[in-house]
């Protein structure tokens, strides 16, 4: 009998990856954005961002979208219209914030402060899905924003809306500009 050399196929290497995480140049990053003010700053745009959609801010605005797109608000609708805002302040934060470490620091506010404003609600998303749809539309490689209103049709119950997918794009692409627009009003340091 034949033995069977398997010698260049790996399942498991032996050697280690490296590992590049120095703690004293993170213990240094840390230092340099609280000293500049970034950290704080970081912290007071995600506050800015949970007040706005915890307070739901600008409903009127909210049902004149909707009706323009031919959708009638319902609490299901609303509830996912927060979630979706959520999601885009969680993107938002890790696009156009200057710094991994600033975006950690702004997603921790961030969900503090949902916590802290209405725990059922911060419950909700933690025990949700719809995260991992509207992150698989980012990943997609097709046009992000209508992947991400049909992941929000989707998390409505109605997969195949057209107007929901069109609300949930609109409501996407107006967060995603409002939000980058108050991180640069910040003007954080580099």
């Amino acid at each position: 009998m034949k033995k069977f050399d398997d010698s260049d196929i790996k399942i498991f290497g032996n050697q280690k990856k490296s590992d590049d995480f120095d703690p004293m140049l993170l213990l240094e990053e840390i230092k340099r954005q609280r000293g500049s003010g970034n950290t704080a700053k970081a912290k007071t745009v995600a506050k800015h961002i949970a007040a706005g959609f915890m307070h739901n801010a600008a409903p009127d605005e909210l049902k004149q979208l909707a009706a323009q797109y031919g959708v009638e608000l319902s609490p299901v609708i609303n509830h996912q219209i927060k979630v979706l805002s959520v999601f885009s302040a969680e993107y938002a934060l890790n696009e156009f914030l200057p710094s991994p470490l600033l975006s950690s620091v702004a997603i921790n506010e961030l969900y503090e402060s949902i916590l802290d404003e209405s725990p059922d609600f911060y419950e909700q998303l933690e025990s949700g899905t719809a995260f991992t749809f509207y992150y698989l539309a980012v990943r997609s490689g097709g046009n992000r924003d209508k992947e991400i209103g049909s992941a929000f049709a989707s998390q409505c119950g109605k997969e195949k809306d057209k107007a929901l997918t069109a609300l949930g794009t609109a409501i996407h692409k107006i967060n995603i500009e409002a939000y980058r627009s108050l991180i640069s009003g910040f003007n954080f340091e580099s």
